[in-house]
């Protein structure tokens, strides 16, 4: 049931600036709000619309960081857990017809990759570069100056072994 322009609380525009943030068409945000179409245009023309997006887009923001932040989290402790312990294999015992679990460590080169993995994101956190680059800067102007000068204080003299 579509409102009339007098219905509309501060919350029905809040709500369809978030809709319009995650779906990004105002068809899509009047079905998933009811607010009909030619409203969501007007809205969308008025000053405060901008502020209202920029503020659903900000929390949206926060929403998915928070998940993300425990996501990595999860992983850590999962991380931590093959680390200490292991990978967890399944490996077939002939004796008792069965699947067993082991933990079988880490191998060498997946350990080295995670680390270095995991310090390029804490460089990366800490505003740090994650890739070190030397610029090896060589003139060699003045050993050429040198080598010639010698060459022409000892034009014509033979050097021997001593």
């Amino acid at each position: 049931m579509a409102k009339n322009q007098l219905a509309h609380t501060i919350d029905d525009k809040r709500d369809a600036a978030a809709a319009f943030v995650l779906t990004g068409t105002m068809k899509d945000v009047a079905n998933a709000t009811g607010v009909p179409v030619k409203t969501l245009y007007r809205w969308a023309k008025a000053p405060w619309w901008k502020e209202m997006l920029e503020e659903a887009k900000w929390e949206h923001q926060e929403v998915i960081e928070g998940r993300l932040s425990n996501i990595i989290d999860k992983a850590t402790i999962e991380l931590l857990d093959r680390l200490y312990n292991g990978d967890r294999k399944q490996v077939y015992n002939r004796d008792s017809r069965e699947y067993e679990e082991i933990r079988v460590p880490m191998e060498g080169k997946e350990l080295a990759r995670t680390v270095e993995k995991l310090g390029n994101q804490l460089r990366t956190i800490r505003n740090q570069p994650t890739k070190l680059v030397a610029e090896a800067k060589f003139d060699a102007t003045e050993i050429i100056k040198s080598f010639q000068k010698v060459a022409q204080e000892n034009r014509g003299r033979i050097v021997s072994e001593q």
